[in-house]
Protein backbone atom coordinates (compact mmCIF):
# COMPACT_ATOMS: atom_id res chain seq x y z
CA UNK A 1 0.00 0.00 0.00
CA UNK A 2 1.07 3.57 -0.99
CA UNK A 3 2.04 6.27 1.52
CA UNK A 4 -0.28 8.91 2.10
CA UNK A 5 1.83 11.49 0.84
CA UNK A 6 3.44 9.32 -2.11
CA UNK A 7 2.18 8.80 -5.35
CA UNK A 8 0.17 5.99 -6.43
CA UNK A 9 1.54 3.18 -8.80
CA UNK A 10 -0.16 1.22 -11.10
CA UNK A 11 -0.26 -1.67 -9.40
CA UNK A 12 -1.68 0.28 -6.16
CA UNK A 13 -3.94 1.95 -8.59
CA UNK A 14 -5.20 -1.77 -9.45
CA UNK A 15 -5.28 -3.36 -6.13
CA UNK A 16 -7.78 -0.33 -5.11
CA UNK A 17 -9.58 -1.20 -8.56
CA UNK A 18 -10.08 -4.39 -7.15
CA UNK A 19 -10.84 -3.30 -3.80
CA UNK A 20 -13.86 -1.03 -5.06
CA UNK A 21 -14.90 -4.00 -7.55
CA UNK A 22 -14.70 -6.54 -4.66
CA UNK A 23 -18.62 -8.00 -4.52
CA UNK A 24 -20.29 -6.10 -7.38
CA UNK A 25 -22.11 -8.05 -9.68
CA UNK A 26 -21.04 -7.80 -13.32
CA UNK A 27 -23.33 -5.89 -15.82
CA UNK A 28 -25.69 -8.08 -17.81
CA UNK A 29 -27.23 -7.62 -21.30
CA UNK A 30 -31.33 -6.79 -20.80
CA UNK A 31 -33.26 -9.60 -22.32
CA UNK A 32 -34.50 -8.11 -26.67
CA UNK A 33 -37.02 -5.49 -26.35
CA UNK A 34 -37.17 -4.24 -22.53
CA UNK A 35 -36.84 -0.67 -22.41
CA UNK A 36 -33.83 1.00 -20.92
CA UNK A 37 -35.10 2.62 -17.63
CA UNK A 38 -34.40 6.15 -17.56
CA UNK A 39 -31.52 7.33 -14.91
CA UNK A 40 -32.17 9.92 -12.56
CA UNK A 41 -29.13 12.13 -12.45
CA UNK A 42 -28.69 13.58 -9.08
CA UNK A 43 -25.68 15.93 -7.69
CA UNK A 44 -25.02 15.35 -3.88
CA UNK A 45 -28.34 13.80 -3.06
CA UNK A 46 -30.40 15.91 -4.93
CA UNK A 47 -32.32 14.68 -8.13
CA UNK A 48 -31.98 16.76 -11.26
CA UNK A 49 -36.05 17.20 -11.20
CA UNK A 50 -35.61 19.06 -7.34
CA UNK A 51 -33.10 21.38 -8.47
CA UNK A 52 -35.21 23.70 -10.10
CA UNK A 53 -37.45 23.70 -6.89
CA UNK A 54 -33.82 24.64 -5.07
CA UNK A 55 -32.74 27.20 -7.47
CA UNK A 56 -35.30 29.26 -8.61
CA UNK A 57 -35.35 31.01 -12.14
CA UNK A 58 -35.55 34.52 -10.85
CA UNK A 59 -32.14 33.75 -9.84
CA UNK A 60 -29.29 35.39 -11.67
CA UNK A 61 -27.11 32.74 -13.69
CA UNK A 62 -27.15 29.42 -15.40
CA UNK A 63 -31.25 27.99 -14.16
CA UNK A 64 -30.71 25.17 -16.80
CA UNK A 65 -27.65 24.27 -18.50
CA UNK A 66 -28.28 23.69 -22.36
CA UNK A 67 -27.24 20.65 -23.76
CA UNK A 68 -24.21 21.21 -26.62
CA UNK A 69 -25.26 20.85 -30.47
CA UNK A 70 -24.49 17.79 -31.92
CA UNK A 71 -21.19 18.04 -33.88
CA UNK A 72 -21.62 18.55 -37.35
CA UNK A 73 -21.82 14.25 -38.79
CA UNK A 74 -18.05 15.17 -41.33
CA UNK A 75 -16.37 15.73 -38.13
CA UNK A 76 -17.22 12.40 -36.15
CA UNK A 77 -13.53 11.10 -34.26
CA UNK A 78 -12.78 7.61 -35.65
CA UNK A 79 -10.66 5.02 -34.69
CA UNK A 80 -6.93 5.64 -36.06
CA UNK A 81 -7.24 1.82 -38.22
CA UNK A 82 -10.35 3.00 -39.45
CA UNK A 83 -9.62 6.76 -40.15
CA UNK A 84 -6.70 5.80 -42.58
CA UNK A 85 -9.45 3.07 -44.82
CA UNK A 86 -11.71 6.10 -44.79
CA UNK A 87 -9.48 8.65 -45.52
CA UNK A 88 -8.46 6.76 -48.16
CA UNK A 89 -12.00 5.45 -49.19
CA UNK A 90 -13.22 8.37 -49.48
CA UNK A 91 -10.18 10.59 -51.73
CA UNK A 92 -11.28 7.73 -54.30
CA UNK A 93 -14.79 8.33 -54.75
CA UNK A 94 -13.83 12.16 -54.62
CA UNK A 95 -11.65 11.71 -57.30
CA UNK A 96 -14.74 9.71 -59.46
CA UNK A 97 -17.59 11.95 -57.96
CA UNK A 98 -16.49 15.41 -56.68
CA UNK A 99 -17.64 18.82 -59.02
CA UNK A 100 -14.62 20.32 -61.02
CA UNK A 101 -13.69 22.97 -58.26
CA UNK A 102 -13.89 26.42 -59.20
CA UNK A 103 -10.99 28.13 -60.19
CA UNK A 104 -9.62 31.77 -60.31
CA UNK A 105 -6.24 32.93 -61.33
CA UNK A 106 -4.30 34.60 -58.89
CA UNK A 107 -3.61 37.54 -60.92
CA UNK A 108 -7.40 38.75 -60.83
CA UNK A 109 -7.85 38.49 -57.15
CA UNK A 110 -7.77 42.04 -55.66
CA UNK A 111 -5.42 43.07 -52.99
CA UNK A 112 -6.76 43.01 -49.59
CA UNK A 113 -8.57 40.02 -50.75
CA UNK A 114 -8.57 37.34 -47.45
CA UNK A 115 -7.84 33.77 -48.34
CA UNK A 116 -5.96 30.61 -46.85
CA UNK A 117 -3.07 29.02 -47.50
CA UNK A 118 -3.49 25.24 -47.35
CA UNK A 119 0.06 23.88 -48.98
CA UNK A 120 2.75 24.64 -50.69
CA UNK A 121 3.56 21.76 -53.62
CA UNK A 122 5.86 20.98 -56.67
CA UNK A 123 3.56 21.64 -59.36
CA UNK A 124 0.17 22.69 -59.94
CA UNK A 125 -1.31 18.81 -60.57
CA UNK A 126 0.11 17.92 -57.32
CA UNK A 127 -2.26 21.08 -55.31
CA UNK A 128 -5.03 19.92 -57.55
CA UNK A 129 -4.47 16.53 -56.02
CA UNK A 130 -3.87 17.89 -52.40
CA UNK A 131 -7.19 20.14 -53.09
CA UNK A 132 -9.03 17.10 -54.46
CA UNK A 133 -8.31 15.05 -51.14
CA UNK A 134 -9.09 17.87 -48.87
CA UNK A 135 -12.51 18.60 -50.06
CA UNK A 136 -13.60 15.31 -49.83
CA UNK A 137 -11.41 15.25 -45.96
CA UNK A 138 -13.60 18.43 -45.37
CA UNK A 139 -16.35 18.75 -47.40
CA UNK A 140 -18.76 21.05 -45.24
CA UNK A 141 -15.77 23.13 -44.71
CA UNK A 142 -14.33 23.30 -48.53
CA UNK A 143 -17.51 22.76 -50.61
CA UNK A 144 -18.15 26.80 -51.07
CA UNK A 145 -14.55 27.88 -51.66
CA UNK A 146 -12.94 28.12 -54.41
CA UNK A 147 -9.72 26.99 -55.59
CA UNK A 148 -6.49 29.18 -55.96
CA UNK A 149 -2.86 27.90 -57.22
CA UNK A 150 -0.64 30.64 -57.42
CA UNK A 151 2.81 30.19 -58.38
CA UNK A 152 5.47 31.41 -56.33
CA UNK A 153 9.73 31.04 -56.02
CA UNK A 154 12.25 31.90 -53.32
CA UNK A 155 15.64 30.64 -53.36
CA UNK A 156 15.60 29.85 -56.63
CA UNK A 157 12.89 27.06 -56.39
CA UNK A 158 9.40 27.36 -57.92
CA UNK A 159 6.50 26.10 -55.99
CA UNK A 160 2.90 25.95 -56.16
CA UNK A 161 0.40 27.74 -53.47
CA UNK A 162 -2.36 25.91 -52.75
CA UNK A 163 -5.38 28.53 -51.39
CA UNK A 164 -8.87 28.49 -50.82
CA UNK A 165 -10.76 31.66 -51.29
CA UNK A 166 -14.12 32.79 -50.65
CA UNK A 167 -13.66 34.67 -47.15
CA UNK A 168 -15.72 37.57 -45.86
CA UNK A 169 -12.68 39.22 -43.39
CA UNK A 170 -10.09 37.96 -41.31
CA UNK A 171 -11.72 36.75 -38.85
CA UNK A 172 -13.94 34.29 -41.14
CA UNK A 173 -10.40 32.76 -42.30
CA UNK A 174 -9.18 32.33 -38.52
CA UNK A 175 -12.32 30.69 -37.74
CA UNK A 176 -11.83 28.27 -41.00
CA UNK A 177 -8.25 27.74 -39.90
CA UNK A 178 -8.88 27.05 -36.23
CA UNK A 179 -11.45 24.62 -37.25
CA UNK A 180 -8.82 22.76 -40.32
CA UNK A 181 -5.74 22.95 -37.41
CA UNK A 182 -8.04 21.40 -34.66
CA UNK A 183 -8.44 18.21 -37.31
CA UNK A 184 -4.47 18.30 -37.86
CA UNK A 185 -4.46 20.10 -41.22
CA UNK A 186 -2.38 22.43 -42.41
CA UNK A 187 -4.16 26.26 -42.44
CA UNK A 188 -2.50 29.72 -42.75
CA UNK A 189 -4.84 32.93 -43.36
CA UNK A 190 -3.22 35.42 -45.76
CA UNK A 191 -4.28 38.46 -47.31
CA UNK A 192 -3.65 39.35 -50.93
CA UNK A 193 -1.11 42.17 -51.36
Amino acid sequence: VAQADAPLTPDDILALADQIAAGAAPLTALPEGTPVPEVAMAVNGVSVEDIADIVPASVPGVSQSPRPPARPAGLNVVAPAQDAVMASAATDAALVVAPAASVVDPATIPVGTHLVQLGAFDSPEVAETEWTRLRAAFPDYLAEKTLVIQKASSGGKTFYRLRAMGFADRADTNRFCAALVAENAICIPVEVR
